[in-house]
């Protein structure tokens, strides 16, 4: 068990652990961290106020580990999906996602190239979006 998970198991802040512990709450931070390590001596407090030994072992959860093969598949699914480009009369490009972008989330977006703009509607509200 972390010295966080017993903290939020117990329903202690930070502030008020540290003050059950006597030390500062700087140092209790840095424990949860795991920037430094608790002395004995915290280590025993914590045994003989809360009655928990931190250092019995604990099942770790680690993250499944990112093979190189599944990082080559993202990569591949990424290039599936292809882009949609609207090009305008005048010859200039821009991707569908950048136009949303410029947009934001909308019920209905109109494409005029020949207008160089995009025509949204949101509800009851419209506009205009000038893309080149």
């Amino acid at each position: 068990m972390t010295i966080k998970e017993f903290r939020t198991s117990k329903g202690l802040t930070q502030g008020e652990l540290a003050d059950a512990l006597g030390i500062s709450v700087s140092s209790e931070r840095a424990y949860e961290y795991g920037v430094r390590q608790p002395s004995a001596a915290v280590i025993a407090k914590i045994i003989e106020v809360y009655g928990v030994d931190l250092n019995a072992p604990a099942e770790e959860k680690k993250p499944a580990k990112r093979t190189r093969k599944k990082k080559e598949e993202a990569v591949a699914e990424e290039k599936k999906t292809p882009k949609l480009i609207i090009q305008s009369a005048m010859g200039g490009e821009i991707a569908l996602e950048d136009i949303l972008a410029k947009v934001g989330d909308v019920d209905t977006l109109y494409i005029k190239p020949e207008d160089n703009a995009a025509y949204w509607v949101k509800g009851d509200q419209s506009g205009a979006v000038n893309l080149w």
